[in-house]
């Protein structure tokens, strides 16, 4: 029975060490310093869905969901940027919209209507 030469073993963990390193440096790319945090996105639409719930049209204003951006320091293109950077792993944004959705209903048992839509 041959057994591999050790080059070829040392060979095989340079190369998988290098597609793990790679991996993960994909994984830190998913997750950009300049982007807003899951957290930030679950909590801003969270906030703009239960505005917009309390609508008497079912629609939110410009100047109502801007001024809830500007409260929590959030831009439109932050919204933006994290939907295109994550919206083709469709596992991941269910999980964000389900966490959203909860985000939501919590907001309606604990705070008030926000007074710029009432």
């Amino acid at each position: 029975m041959n057994r591999p030469l050790p080059q070829l073993r040392i060979f095989g963990l340079l190369v998988g060490s290098i597609v793990m390193v790679s991996c993960a440096s994909e994984v830190d790319d998913y997750r950009q310093p300049w982007m807003i945090q899951e957290a930030t996105f679950v909590a801003v639409m969270a906030e703009l869905q239960h505005a917009t719930n309390h609508t008497l049209n079912g629609a939110l204003d410009p100047a109502s969901r801007n001024a809830i951006l500007e409260r929590m320091g959030v831009q439109p293109d932050d919204l933006l940027t994290f939907a295109d950077v994550h919206g083709p792993d469709v596992t991941y944004m269910l999980m964000i919209w389900t966490e959203v959705a909860r985000a939501t209903r919590e907001l309606a048992t604990q705070a008030p209507v926000p007074d710029l839509i009432r």
